[in-house]
């Protein structure tokens, strides 16, 4: 049940020569109205507007201007970071600049948005971090974070309560990616390339790339797996030994995929392809 109790002042922030009152959750800051402005477009509109007629004006103890969404603790963080001397270090834990993060966002403290990023970046879950950059970060944030979700596949899942839109595109984005690299592969696999014999007289072969037999197996996952786990993926589905693949004895191998560390990025395509593809798909 909420509280019915007036709310309190919050001594800390309460500035006698202060000439604007404001009540975020159950406590009553005393600010300067001066200093707010200097800092939020929104304050700054705000002390723009002329006093209403015929009404109490909002900011005042017995009408204290409210901020709706904000708790006390969180506006009395935000405050702190405002005020924070040059040097000085935050002292907020992750959870609590993310609300800080959330207020300013909302409130429009370009500032303390600027000072309280960097300090989340890389701290969250990267799902978690893409929903607050797209509540309230840049867009560079919000891309750098989809495309590691999208290029993530299975080893990053979609929960359900990411936004339908959002998770539309992700699965759009990586069914694009998956089609791109099996498109690079088909392509890969038609080439062939210079070999030279170690055997004796040193003849010299024409091999594929990548043989029809190694292809058949590539495909299976190269196409939607994360680049990082490409070699760990290979390992596992093409022993080194396999000799249904190719005979390890033999003088010409089957193809290049013995030195597969030097392949499989060729193989999954461009990266910078890729993001083209993703960034593409983020701005529809």
């Amino acid at each position: 049940m909420a509280s019915t109790s007036p709310p309190t002042k919050r001594e800390d922030w309460w500035f006698e020569d202060g000439n604007v009152v404001i009540q975020a959750g159950d406590r009553l800051f005393k600010l300067h109205m001066s200093n707010l402005a200097r800092e939020s477009d929104f304050f700054k509109d705000l002390s723009s507007l002329p006093p209403p007629t015929g009404e109490a004006a909002e900011g005042t103890e017995k009408s204290p201007l409210l901020l709706h969404e904000v708790e006390a603790d969180v506006f009395a963080d935000l405050l702190h970071v405002l005020y924070l001397r040059w040097g000085q270090p935050l002292t907020q834990s992750t959870a609590q600049l993310e609300k800080v993060l959330r207020a300013a966002h909302r409130y429009q403290f370009t500032r303390v948005c600027d000072i309280a990023t960097p300090q989340i970046k890389g701290t969250l879950e990267t799902l978690p971090e893409l929903e607050l950059a797209i509540a309230c970060g840049s867009d560079e944030w919000i891309q750098g974070l989809f495309a590691t979700v999208v290029l993530g596949f299975d080893d990053i899942a979609i929960p359900s309560t990411l936004s339908p839109s959002v998770a539309a595109k992700v699965w759009k984005a990586r069914l694009k990616v998956a089609s791109y690299r099996l498109r690079h592969m088909t392509q890969i696999g038609a080439q062939t390339v210079p070999y030279m014999s170690p055997a004796p007289g040193g003849h010299i072969y024409s091999i594929q790339k990548i043989c029809d037999s190694h292809l058949k197996l590539l495909v299976n996952f190269v196409p939607t797996t994360w680049r990082e786990r490409l070699c760990e993926a290979y390992r596992a589905a093409v022993p080194p030994v396999d000799e249904r693949i190719y005979d390890p004895s033999a003088d010409v191998p089957c193809c290049t995929c013995r030195d597969y560390a030097l392949v499989l990025e060729e193989l999954a395509g461009s990266c910078e392809e890729e993001r083209r593809i993703i960034d593409e798909i983020w701005r529809e």
